[in-house]
């Protein structure tokens, strides 16, 4: 599944400060080569720069308390956070949001900012109420400051609404999302392509809460828009679709629901190539629709294929290859064939026990397909046992917000 995190008008934070400080040519070249360096992905020579940046920094400000450091520790937090390394982009942002908010004060946009930042390092870590609490705040300082139809007020609260969705409060994120809409259309015009990004993640959060007539239209839109400002095969059109087709399938608009994913499967193999995961993906949801309309010959070929792609690239423990495996078992059940059913469903739990803790649903609904299988091998004491584990393990996912909100949709 494509990235859902809509990012509407943040720049880099150093862009508007940097009017002020062109005096110190060094600082700045360290700077913006890092900035270039990170967006390239060339994570080394980024780091470097802005450690040459903090360096500068240190020389210009003395107390080493001032926005050059602050700026410049801020840029090298957000270099860690995006390899990964939360442990060390956690001590940073918080070292730039005290510099802020002695400097420029508890609600100046720069606090804002850095409170965005540290934000989303914890909710990295999953420390979601913290998490909470600091993107709240940072959108009550961008609503003062910058009033309500700043782009960044519109990012700061689709931010939190993508909180609210990985947390599984389906109906608070919803809720964000439909309040950001109307604002930025206001401020980018209806047919910009942003909006469409963001119809799109409401059209998933109706999915997410089963109003799929709500979702419909929303998507509709969101690709009418996509196709005029980016092209027919563009990838965000093949979003957008994949999550038109969930729709389609569901209200049982089978036809449609098969000729749209066959899109984006074409799509992605001509974007993507032909043995890319994303492919496996969309080839899985195909099979679904054609599972639905009890086509099992169409959909046990199509995951045998997912699965071959899915073994080739991400490898054979991958949890991805053993959602495809438990979705395979579901074919096989239906045509009758249960020993497959069962080596299925046998191997797919084992590489979802092998993941220590993650892909929890997943690993649940493997549990709960395999006891169903079970029950027909007149064995209902095992198929009880898995039972009871599957809920165990959903009930300590929806305490930890874990929760899977996805609907199905790979």
């Amino acid at each position: 599944m494509v990235g859902r995190h809509i990012r509407v008008g943040v720049g880099i934070l150093m862009s508007v400060f940097l009017v002020g400080c062109a005096q110190d040519g060094e600082w700045r070249k360290a700077l913006t080569s890092g900035e270039k360096a990170l967006k390239d992905g060339r994570y080394d020579e980024a780091r470097q720069d802005f450690l040459k940046a903090q360096q500068g920094a240190q020389r210009l400000e003395p107390d080493q308390d001032g926005p050059y450091m602050a700026v410049s520790i801020d840029r090298l937090c957000h270099l860690y956070f995006v390899q990964g390394q939360y442990t060390d982009a956690e001590p940073l942002c918080r070292q730039a949001l005290t510099i802020r908010e002695q400097t420029a004060g508890a609600t100046h946009p720069d606090t804002a900012t850095s409170l965005i930042h540290l934000s989303n390092v914890l909710q990295a870590q999953r420390r979601y109420a913290r998490a909470e609490e600091l993107l709240k705040r940072a959108l009550a300082i961008r609503v003062e400051a910058l009033g309500p139809g700043n782009p960044d007020t519109v990012n700061a609260m689709v931010q939190l609404g993508d909180l609210y969705r990985e947390i599984g409060r389906r109906e608070q994120a919803r809720t964000m999302y439909v309040q950001a809409l109307p604002i930025l259309e206001e401020t980018l015009g209806s047919e910009h392509v942003r909006v469409a990004e963001l119809l799109n993640v409401i059209g998933e959060s109706h999915v997410a809460l089963g109003d799929y007539g709500e979702a419909r239209p929303v998507l509709q839109r969101a690709l009418v828009i996509q196709e005029h400002a980016l092209g027919a095969d563009h990838l965000a059109v093949a979003t957008t679709l994949n999550s038109l087709g969930l729709v389609l399938a569901t209200e049982g608009h089978y036809e449609g629901a098969v000729s749209v994913h066959q899109r984006v499967v074409e799509i992605l193999e001509r974007k993507k190539g032909e043995e890319d995961p994303a492919v496996a993906s969309s080839l899985s949801n195909l099979a679904r629709v054609y599972e639905l309309q009890g086509r099992y010959t169409k959909s046990e070929a199509l995951h045998r294929q997912a699965l071959d792609i899915r073994e080739k690239t991400l490898g054979p423990g991958h949890p991805h290859v053993a959602r495809t495996r438990t979705s395979l078992a579901g074919v096989f059940e239906a045509e009758g064939k249960l020993s497959e059913a069962q080596e299925q469903y046998q191997r797919a739990i084992q590489i979802y026990e092998s993941t220590k803790g993650q892909y929890q649903a997943a690993y649940a609904k493997a549990l709960k397909g395999y006891a169903t299988l079970l029950k027909r091998q007149q064995k209902p004491e095992e198929a009880e046992r898995l039972e009871q584990r599957a809920n165990g393990i959903l009930s300590q996912a929806s305490r930890s917000g874990q929760a899977s909100t996805t609907a199905g949709l790979e």
